[in-house]
């Protein structure tokens, strides 16, 4: 899917959530009139995703992805498994179920609460 789709649709993604709980002053205002406003041009895509970089939250997705693949194929008596193949096909399954169901399902709570946040 193309970048900035999800910021572009105002989905309340992982890395959307931790960007609003870390970002501060200007960019905490900037998110905030983004994920508000009606509509989401190229330029606040760019400027969501600065912000985003800023504070570290494609990192911080990246990390609690890897921490609950590795946590899923433990479950799965996984922990080595035999073929770079099946590695390769359980970490994609992981990455893509845990960053997109498990974790933003997971954060309902945490996305209510930024809903109701006013501006600084």
């Amino acid at each position: 899917k193309p970048v900035g789709a999800d910021i572009r649709r105002k989905k309340n993604t992982l890395p959307v959530v931790y960007a609003m709980s870390q970002a501060r002053g200007a960019d905490r205002r900037a998110l905030l009139r983004i994920y508000r406003g009606d509509v989401v041009g190229d330029e606040e895509v760019a400027e969501a995703l600065e912000i985003m970089g800023r504070t570290g939250a494609g990192a911080y997705a990246q990390e609690l992805a890897s921490e609950y693949g590795e946590a899923a194929l433990h479950s799965l008596g996984l922990r080595d498994p035999e073929s770079i193949d099946e590695q390769l096909a359980i970490g994609a399954y992981c990455d893509r179920s845990v960053n997109h169901r498990v974790i933003t399902s997971s954060l309902s709570g945490l996305v209510s609460w930024t809903k109701t946040l006013q501006p600084l």
